[in-house]
């Protein structure tokens, strides 16, 4: 082998390095940890079952099930909305579209910084209400954060996902032909219908392949829930089993397992929708 064709292998092979060292590694370790006790005894699938009937991990995975599934929905209905705003020209398009590129570099902390600004009980939004003698007190204004429902992570959630997913539709839709909607407007066919049967059928496998990033990102997060959520999502429960001291050596192990049941979750749900994806692309193209 030349030194031409060692250079093309190098970036492949720093790649492979990366993944090996900081997931095959990790994942194997938390897998062969899993099926140990603290002592070093092999236990089986003990540890699952202490997992599942924790009651911790139960309320864990519904918030953030929860949370995933319904910023998912919004996220992705908000970005359609706005990519269909956007899709057409109008006065001001270059700077709607750069403002929208520069909230997409935002970091999750920045973002989730951000939503504690604006809309927190000594946010910028309840000041602007107290001054506006719309509340008597800051703490009239509606606590959105930290809570169970998880308002204000769904928010950051949607906040920070929405312009990247709706610049991605803008581009599909950019893409695709506009004869079809042309020709059904001419047959007298009206806007919702339009969008119904042609529009939105050209989206489907680029609102699946969002979707597993969108899912990935929110199921897995750890910055937004420990910024703007409640106590325990999946990751952070994980966290603070395996690093706070005041828990036992049994749920310090369970750390272990709340990661491999995370990563199952997250790779088949990821498969299916990667699938669907792949599925309704083909049968666009056909």
């Amino acid at each position: 082998m030349d030194r031409r064709n060692a250079m093309d292998l190098l970036p492949a092979l720093i790649s492979s390095l990366i993944v090996f060292l900081l997931f095959i590694i990790p994942v194997g370790y938390s897998i062969k940890e899993s099926f140990f006790d603290y002592s070093g005894a092999f236990v089986g699938f003990d540890n699952y079952l202490s997992t599942f009937d924790n009651i911790k991990f139960q309320d864990a995975f519904i918030y953030t099930a929860k949370i995933t599934l319904i910023s998912i929905i919004i996220t992705m209905v908000s970005a359609v909305i706005l990519a269909m705003a956007v899709r057409r020209t109008f006065i001001g398009k270059k700077l709607t579209l750069f403002l929208l590129q520069f909230d997409v570099s935002m970091p999750t902390v920045t973002c989730a910084s951000m939503m504690l600004i604006a809309f927190s009980q000594a946010g910028f939004t309840s000041k602007l209400f107290y001054n506006l003698g719309l509340i008597t007190s800051y703490s009239e204004f509606p606590n959105i954060f930290f809570n169970p429902e998880g308002y204000g992570l769904i928010l950051s959630v949607v906040w920070m996902f929405v312009p990247y997913i709706g610049l991605s539709f803008l581009a599909v839709l950019h893409s695709i032909s506009n004869e079809q909607e042309d020709q059904a407007a001419t047959l007298g066919v009206g806007k919702i219908k339009r969008f119904i049967h042609i529009t939105l059928p050209s989206l489907k496998s680029s609102i699946a392949y969002t979707s597993v990033l969108c899912f990935a990102c929110v199921f897995g997060s750890f910055e937004l829930p420990s910024l703007v959520g409640r106590e325990h999502s999946l990751v952070t429960l994980a966290y603070y089993y395996y690093n706070d001291v005041p828990h036992s050596m049994a749920e310090h192990m369970e750390s272990y397992t709340i990661s491999i049941i995370l990563f199952i979750i997250t790779m088949v749900v990821s498969a299916i929708l990667m699938y669907y994806s792949l599925v309704s692309g083909r049968r666009n193209d056909q």
